[in-house]
Protein backbone atom coordinates (compact mmCIF):
# COMPACT_ATOMS: atom_id res chain seq x y z
CA UNK A 1 0.00 0.00 0.00
CA UNK A 2 1.23 3.63 -0.89
CA UNK A 3 0.45 6.62 1.11
CA UNK A 4 1.47 10.27 0.62
CA UNK A 5 2.76 12.40 3.62
CA UNK A 6 3.52 16.12 3.40
CA UNK A 7 5.35 17.98 5.39
CA UNK A 8 4.52 21.53 5.93
CA UNK A 9 8.07 23.00 5.12
CA UNK A 10 10.82 22.10 3.56
CA UNK A 11 13.73 20.16 5.01
CA UNK A 12 15.41 18.56 2.92
CA UNK A 13 15.43 14.93 1.35
CA UNK A 14 16.91 13.34 4.03
CA UNK A 15 14.93 14.61 7.06
CA UNK A 16 11.50 14.22 4.47
CA UNK A 17 12.58 10.26 4.44
CA UNK A 18 12.59 10.37 8.26
CA UNK A 19 9.22 11.40 8.41
CA UNK A 20 7.86 9.02 6.19
CA UNK A 21 9.67 6.06 8.12
CA UNK A 22 8.41 7.41 11.56
CA UNK A 23 4.76 7.70 9.64
CA UNK A 24 4.85 4.01 8.48
CA UNK A 25 4.56 0.62 10.69
CA UNK A 26 5.69 -1.58 7.97
CA UNK A 27 8.68 -4.16 8.26
CA UNK A 28 10.30 -3.42 5.37
CA UNK A 29 10.71 0.28 3.50
CA UNK A 30 12.08 0.96 0.31
CA UNK A 31 12.57 4.51 -0.84
CA UNK A 32 11.54 5.98 -4.07
CA UNK A 33 12.91 9.52 -5.09
CA UNK A 34 10.74 11.32 -7.54
CA UNK A 35 12.60 11.53 -10.70
CA UNK A 36 13.38 7.43 -10.62
CA UNK A 37 11.10 4.51 -11.03
CA UNK A 38 11.35 0.75 -10.32
CA UNK A 39 11.19 -2.30 -12.53
CA UNK A 40 7.87 -4.24 -11.85
CA UNK A 41 9.47 -7.33 -10.38
CA UNK A 42 12.35 -4.75 -7.95
CA UNK A 43 10.26 -5.31 -4.68
CA UNK A 44 9.23 -8.83 -5.33
CA UNK A 45 13.03 -9.99 -6.44
CA UNK A 46 14.32 -8.09 -3.06
CA UNK A 47 11.49 -9.09 -0.34
CA UNK A 48 12.48 -13.40 -2.15
CA UNK A 49 16.25 -12.24 -1.04
CA UNK A 50 15.21 -11.68 2.47
CA UNK A 51 12.92 -14.61 3.00
CA UNK A 52 15.69 -16.64 1.57
CA UNK A 53 18.56 -14.97 3.90
CA UNK A 54 16.57 -14.19 7.08
CA UNK A 55 19.04 -12.22 8.78
CA UNK A 56 19.80 -9.96 5.95
CA UNK A 57 18.81 -6.24 7.08
CA UNK A 58 19.44 -4.37 3.72
CA UNK A 59 19.22 -5.49 0.18
CA UNK A 60 20.19 -3.21 -2.88
CA UNK A 61 20.29 -3.62 -7.02
CA UNK A 62 21.83 -2.30 -10.03
CA UNK A 63 20.16 0.69 -11.37
CA UNK A 64 20.32 1.86 -15.40
CA UNK A 65 21.05 5.76 -15.03
CA UNK A 66 19.13 8.24 -17.96
CA UNK A 67 20.68 11.28 -19.05
CA UNK A 68 18.75 14.18 -20.93
CA UNK A 69 20.79 13.76 -23.56
CA UNK A 70 19.39 10.38 -23.99
CA UNK A 71 22.79 8.20 -22.98
CA UNK A 72 22.46 5.67 -20.65
CA UNK A 73 24.89 4.19 -18.03
CA UNK A 74 24.54 1.06 -15.80
CA UNK A 75 25.87 0.81 -12.39
CA UNK A 76 25.96 -2.33 -10.97
CA UNK A 77 26.63 -3.59 -7.43
CA UNK A 78 30.18 -5.30 -7.19
CA UNK A 79 29.61 -8.22 -5.38
CA UNK A 80 26.67 -9.81 -3.79
CA UNK A 81 28.03 -9.35 -0.37
CA UNK A 82 28.49 -4.89 0.29
CA UNK A 83 30.56 -4.92 3.65
CA UNK A 84 30.92 -2.14 5.91
CA UNK A 85 34.34 -0.75 4.60
CA UNK A 86 33.51 -1.34 1.09
CA UNK A 87 30.19 0.80 1.22
CA UNK A 88 32.28 3.58 3.38
CA UNK A 89 35.37 3.32 1.01
CA UNK A 90 33.31 3.10 -2.55
CA UNK A 91 29.39 3.89 -2.17
CA UNK A 92 28.54 1.36 -4.27
CA UNK A 93 24.38 1.68 -2.83
CA UNK A 94 21.55 3.72 -4.51
CA UNK A 95 19.14 5.35 -2.71
CA UNK A 96 16.23 4.20 -4.80
CA UNK A 97 18.19 0.95 -5.13
CA UNK A 98 17.50 0.06 -1.18
CA UNK A 99 14.47 -1.90 0.80
CA UNK A 100 15.24 -2.21 4.74
CA UNK A 101 14.41 -3.42 7.96
CA UNK A 102 12.53 -1.38 9.92
CA UNK A 103 14.33 -2.70 13.00
CA UNK A 104 18.13 -2.28 11.23
CA UNK A 105 17.25 1.52 10.47
CA UNK A 106 16.02 1.87 14.13
CA UNK A 107 19.50 0.33 15.43
CA UNK A 108 21.10 2.31 12.73
CA UNK A 109 20.00 5.71 14.18
CA UNK A 110 17.61 6.55 11.00
CA UNK A 111 18.87 9.56 8.28
CA UNK A 112 20.83 12.15 9.53
CA UNK A 113 18.36 14.70 9.19
CA UNK A 114 21.61 17.34 9.73
CA UNK A 115 22.80 16.51 6.29
CA UNK A 116 21.93 18.02 3.18
CA UNK A 117 23.54 15.57 0.87
CA UNK A 118 25.10 11.71 1.35
CA UNK A 119 22.63 10.87 3.92
CA UNK A 120 21.18 8.17 2.85
CA UNK A 121 24.70 6.70 2.27
CA UNK A 122 25.43 7.06 5.92
CA UNK A 123 22.53 5.83 6.92
CA UNK A 124 23.49 2.51 4.73
CA UNK A 125 26.85 2.61 6.20
CA UNK A 126 25.63 2.49 9.76
CA UNK A 127 23.82 -0.13 8.93
CA UNK A 128 26.29 -2.23 7.60
CA UNK A 129 28.83 -1.95 10.51
CA UNK A 130 25.74 -4.22 11.95
CA UNK A 131 25.56 -6.92 8.98
CA UNK A 132 26.79 -6.59 5.37
CA UNK A 133 24.39 -4.83 2.48
CA UNK A 134 23.17 -8.18 0.32
CA UNK A 135 23.16 -7.13 -3.37
CA UNK A 136 20.89 -8.34 -6.58
CA UNK A 137 23.27 -7.72 -10.03
CA UNK A 138 20.78 -6.71 -12.03
CA UNK A 139 18.99 -3.63 -12.99
CA UNK A 140 15.36 -2.87 -10.73
CA UNK A 141 15.77 0.96 -10.61
CA UNK A 142 15.83 3.79 -13.30
CA UNK A 143 16.97 6.89 -12.74
CA UNK A 144 16.47 9.81 -14.37
CA UNK A 145 19.73 11.89 -13.91
CA UNK A 146 17.83 15.29 -14.91
CA UNK A 147 19.37 18.88 -14.91
CA UNK A 148 18.51 20.62 -11.46
CA UNK A 149 17.88 16.98 -9.53
CA UNK A 150 20.27 16.62 -6.16
CA UNK A 151 22.34 13.97 -8.62
CA UNK A 152 23.38 16.56 -10.66
CA UNK A 153 23.13 19.95 -8.43
CA UNK A 154 25.70 22.95 -9.26
CA UNK A 155 26.02 22.50 -5.14
CA UNK A 156 29.14 20.19 -5.82
CA UNK A 157 30.52 22.32 -2.50
CA UNK A 158 27.54 21.25 -0.45
CA UNK A 159 28.38 17.63 -2.19
CA UNK A 160 31.95 17.10 -0.66
CA UNK A 161 31.23 18.83 2.65
CA UNK A 162 28.84 16.29 3.45
CA UNK A 163 30.57 13.62 2.06
CA UNK A 164 33.76 14.45 4.06
CA UNK A 165 31.49 14.60 7.20
CA UNK A 166 30.36 11.42 6.84
CA UNK A 167 34.10 10.24 6.28
CA UNK A 168 35.03 11.97 9.65
CA UNK A 169 32.97 9.81 11.56
CA UNK A 170 34.45 6.80 10.47
CA UNK A 171 37.78 8.31 10.57
CA UNK A 172 39.88 6.36 13.15
CA UNK A 173 39.13 3.13 11.54
CA UNK A 174 39.58 4.51 7.85
CA UNK A 175 43.05 5.47 9.19
CA UNK A 176 44.00 2.26 10.44
CA UNK A 177 43.10 0.51 7.90
CA UNK A 178 44.84 2.85 5.62
CA UNK A 179 41.96 3.42 3.53
CA UNK A 180 41.52 7.51 3.99
CA UNK A 181 42.96 8.56 0.88
CA UNK A 182 40.89 6.26 -1.20
CA UNK A 183 38.02 7.02 0.63
CA UNK A 184 38.46 10.54 -0.18
CA UNK A 185 39.01 9.85 -3.55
Amino acid sequence: RIRYYRMETNQGVHAARAYGVQQTKAEFIALLDDDDYWLPEKIEKQMALMAACPQTSIVCCGALDVYPNGKKMLRMPIAKTITYRQELVYEWTIASSILFRRSAYEDAGGFDGGLKRCGDWDCWIRMAQKQPIRALSEPLVVTQMRNGSLQRSKEVELFAANRFKILEKHQDELLSEGLWHEALS
